[in-house]
């Protein structure tokens, strides 16, 4: 069996794998297609924006079984999803974030779902709003980890609980909401709070502020998003913190972020 995915993601290497700074597509594209390349299946990862050439994509498509789109942006793929359907290819939609309520992306959604054979989620709040928004059935996959499995530890140094929360910059707003509600419990226990996420979303320099007025009880650190310094920061942390604002955006999350803490050893409040 032959197996693509369409990505939008220029995709790199490192150590010799395929790589992307996108969680989701690592996720959902890159390590699902190398677990099924191991077990012989046919796999291939087509990158496509809004400046592909359809026709430069078709020479893929020949003897393909199966076609899954994942993380979806550009209307391109709603042409490129009937290009395949007509060559007798089944179509798969992956569907990880609420888009339904976009003002650009809603529409394109809509469009695959209709044109999907199958579609895939991430979690069952993910199954329930595709439903409701599209009268659909979809299967849920959910998020596979990263990393190495360590032992549980939990070894608090230098009298100060070391908290630390990663993830994308789209949900910081979530860990702003948590902040002040850790003021009170700073003034017990002095806290360090290291966030590690995207360099251009002005979170070192709310850092800055935050730590002017409070960072001798309570003290945030700024780490700009890679692997490496989440697999550190995950490595020198007592207690991974991971809240989330309730709302149709947010609770449609994977609990990846959850998953990968615990397997790093890491106690979790989420």
């Amino acid at each position: 069996m032959k197996i693509i995915w369409i990505t939008f993601d220029q995709l790199t290497k490192k150590n010799d794998k395929l790589y992307s700074k996108q969680a989701s597509i690592r996720y959902r594209v890159i390590i699902p297609a190398a677990e099924l390349k191991a077990q012989n299946y046919q796999t291939k990862i087509v990158t496509v924006d809004k400046n592909t050439n359809i026709q430069s994509v078709v020479p893929s498509l020949k003897k393909t079984d199966i076609i899954i789109f994942s993380k979806s942006f550009t209307s391109l793929n709603e042409s490129l999803a009937m290009t395949a359907k007509a060559m007798g290819i089944k179509v798969i939609f992956d569907i990880c974030d609420n888009h339904f309520e976009h003002p650009q992306g809603g529409p394109h959604y809509h469009t695959m779902v209709n044109l999907a054979d199958q579609i895939v989620v991430n979690t069952k709040q993910m199954t329930e709003i595709v439903e409701i928004k599209t009268n659909r059935k979809s299967v849920i996959i959910t998020d596979p980890y990263e990393g190495q499995r360590k032992t549980p530890d939990l070894s608090i140094k230098d009298n100060r609980l070391k908290l630390l929360w990663f993830g994308h910059a789209a949900n910081f707003d979530s860990l702003q909401a948590m902040i002040p509600q850790l003021l009170p419990f700073s003034q017990q226990v002095p806290l360090e709070l290291h966030i590690i996420t995207s360099a251009d979303q002005g979170v070192a320099a709310a850092c800055t502020t935050f730590n002017q007025q409070h960072g001798q009880q309570f003290n945030l650190r700024f780490s700009e998003w890679s692997l490496h310094s989440v697999y550190q920061g995950l490595k020198q942390a007592d207690i991974v913190v991971i809240p989330s604002l309730m709302n149709h955006t947010k609770i449609v999350k994977s609990p990846n972020r959850l998953v990968e803490s615990l397997w790093a050893g890491r106690f979790v409040v989420a």
